[in-house]
């Protein structure tokens, strides 16, 4: 039986890897959160009625050994939780595992760092570069040349073209537009719908057709 252990618990979130890992493998996996908090079967219901999941409190020696993935979207909290376990786990980058559902297409020349989780629909052009513990929920188009840095969560239906710079724990919401060569800085938040026709500097949230900084964060 393949097992993926998942570190840190969002519900939605699990209901999507759940989605991954079935498409993968049918029923032929489990899915191991390692978390405190407890799991309330009737918000994932796919997970439940399609996989074994399981709740586990943290194991050193496992998860040294093991494969994991982080379980929640929010670039801060994915940070959080990775540096929590690097120090208190010695779980460090390379034991991450990508998981990728079946029905996305990558180019040859895209490069994808441990830590990805890429939902149904999704597209990588060539060249482009994808960091660690990075989130592409469904139906997400990563243009050419295009690089997205660690800890970004691109929501579904989201569109970034070519030659943009995606910074480091950025979040770009539902359907947003992310025109040409557009630079964003870390941390920068998206508005869901926005047209982002020009560089957006880091640590604002900015929406809008075309996008506008609303306010610093």
């Amino acid at each position: 039986m393949n097992e993926y252990y998942v570190l840190g618990c969002s519900h939605s979130i699990l209901s999507l890897y759940a989605e991954n890992v079935y498409a993968t493998h049918s029923t032929d996996a489990k899915i191991i959160v390692v978390q405190n908090a407890p799991i309330k079967d009737e918000h994932i219901p796919f997970a439940i009625d399609m996989l074994c999941v399981h709740k586990v409190s943290p194991d050193r020696e496992t998860l040294k050994n093991v494969g994991v993935i982080i379980g929640v979207d929010r670039p801060s909290t994915k940070e959080a939780i990775f540096k929590k376990f690097l120090e208190d786990y010695d779980v460090a980058q390379q034991a991450y595992i990508n998981l990728i559902h079946p029905s996305v297409i990558i180019s040859q020349t895209s490069e994808i760092t441990n830590g990805t989780y890429i939902g149904p629909g999704s597209i990588l052009a060539p060249y482009s570069k994808i960091g660690h513990s990075v989130t592409i929920n469904r139906r997400v188009a990563i243009g050419h040349h295009t690089t997205i840095d660690d800890y970004s969560t691109l929501a579904p239906g989201s569109n970034v073209a070519g030659h943009c710079n995606i910074g480091h724990g950025v979040t770009i919401g539902l359907g947003a537009n992310v025109i040409d060569g557009v630079q964003i800085g870390d941390n920068a938040i998206i508005g869901a719908g926005a047209l982002v026709a020009k560089s957006i500097p880091a640590n604002v949230l900015a929406y809008g057709v075309p996008a506008k900084v609303v306010r610093t964060i």
